[in-house]
């Protein structure tokens, strides 16, 4: 379908030829309707034109060739679709003359906050144009970011489902971020607990044996020692497993052969 557009982009306009004049093409004139382009329609020889302005915008495809997404990214454009879905039922207007490919969605700022093209008459399969998006994200998200990885393939997987529609996928979004934020908070909880229960603690090769002592500063320690490094040994131990093991300590803790 898109390829069937005749696109010209014209300094601060992203231009597509028209052969119709209804309610919705006025109403997208007569209105600036937040999370889509705004549009002039020019005439000339019997001609229509849309002009799209696209000032100090981006398109996404550009964005993504320059950076990954981070999960904030995968976030803010599913939750602008979505308000953007509501005011174009507000408007009377048709999903399905969004353009959802990745060429024809401009970015505002540095949140990646996105921007639609509607072109009415376009009467795209939304469905299936907002999958075929989503499989896209799936080789721009950033792999070190997990939540990203794990948010849209879940996002693309939920896409897949007949009758899907963007209820399911902000549920995926905020089932997704609580399950992660739940993990990120155990996992802090676990470092906590860690930090309490190892001690840095010294051994000291004697005459009588290893002996080993709790210290609050190992490092200060070890340079203030007036005797041969090499008798020293510096590491932890976990209290935790002490008290679970009867509060018996192995001998030296294997720190000397």
């Amino acid at each position: 379908m898109i390829d069937k557009l005749s696109i010209i982009k014209q300094d601060n306009y992203l231009v597509l030829d028209c052969d119709r004049m209804d309610y919705k093409l006025r109403m997208l004139e007569a209105n600036r309707i937040p999370g889509l382009l705004p549009v002039e329609v020019h005439e000339a020889d019997d001609n229509k034109k849309l002009y799209y302005d696209i000032s100090s915008k981006e398109t996404f495809d550009s964005v993504v060739s320059t950076r990954t997404l981070q999960m904030d990214d995968i976030r803010n454009l599913v939750f602008s679709l979505n308000r953007t879905l509501k005011k174009i039922d507000d408007y009377l207007l048709d999903a399905a003359d969004l353009i959802l490919d990745r060429r024809y969605i401009y970015i505002s700022g540095d949140r990646l906050e996105p921007v639609f093209c509607c072109y009415p008459g376009y009467g795209g399969d939304f469905q299936s144009g907002l999958s075929s998006l989503l499989q896209d994200l799936l080789g721009m998200v950033d792999s070190n970011d997990r939540s990203a990885v794990v948010s849209t393939y879940a996002l693309y997987q939920a896409s897949l489902k007949p009758g899907y529609g963007i209820s399911d996928l902000i549920r995926v979004i905020n089932t997704n971020t609580a399950e992660i934020e739940s993990e990120k908070k155990k996992t802090s909880e676990e470092a906590v607990q860690y930090k309490d229960d190892v001690v840095e603690v010294v051994s000291v090769k004697t005459a009588g044996g290893i002996k080993t002592e709790e210290i609050d500063d190992a490092d200060e320690l070890y340079t203030s020692l007036n005797a041969d490094p090499r008798k020293y040994h510096f590491g932890s131990r976990n209290r935790r497993q002490e008290e679970d093991s009867g509060g018996k300590r192995k001998k030296g803790l294997g720190l000397f052969r």
